[in-house]
């Protein structure tokens, strides 16, 4: 829907520490597109947004000012300045619906594990006392109902094969879901 080489100049263009922020946040939240993307994209939504809230306040301005009238019956809104709080209106409705929509994924995934935490642990620790390795346990004890622990652990068992010890890989888990308690 959006054209992709826009999306990459936008993401390119924006602060390094914005471009962090949302690396981190769309990592958390377990989406497969770069925080940059996820960013550029907002940004050019916002805009769409705020378009939409300034043709949307200018039009209903009659009323506004009808409504204001019976408030402060010396307060009028211009043309201009309706057309600039619709824009400023609409740009941070939609941006913070996106971020609220981030947010919320973020937290449900955290959710997720912390819920279903303690019955992974369980299982990896019988798999231990069955006679498995560490690293057979945790691969094993991989379950869909366990959601993005399973994803994320199935992800550390594969990066724990090649180079990456499987210690320094376990700890890597926590930089993509938001839990203390993991």
């Amino acid at each position: 829907m959006i054209d992709s080489t826009m999306v990459f100049r936008i993401a390119r263009a924006l602060p390094v520490k914005w471009q962090e922020w949302a690396n981190e946040n769309t990592r958390m939240a377990g989406k497969k597109t770069s925080g940059e993307k996820w960013l550029a994209s907002t940004i050019i939504w916002g805009i769409i947004g705020a378009f939409a809230g300034a043709i949307g306040f200018w039009i209903s301005l009659p009323v506004v000012n009808a409504w204001l009238v019976t408030i402060a019956p010396s307060v009028q809104l211009s043309e201009i300045l309706s057309l600039a709080l619709g824009l400023v209106i609409g740009f941070g409705v939609v941006v913070s619906f996106r971020w609220l929509r981030l947010y919320y994924t973020i937290e449900e995934r955290r959710r997720k594990v912390e819920d279903i935490l303690p019955d992974f642990l369980l299982l990896v620790a019988g798999n231990i006392r069955a006679g498995m390795t560490s690293f057979s346990a945790f691969k094993s004890s991989t379950r869909p109902e366990f959601g993005p622990l399973s994803e994320e652990v199935k992800s550390v068992t594969t990066r724990s094969l090649g180079t990456t010890s499987f210690g320094s890989a376990l700890t890597a888990v926590s930089e993509y879901i938001r839990s203390k308690s993991l």
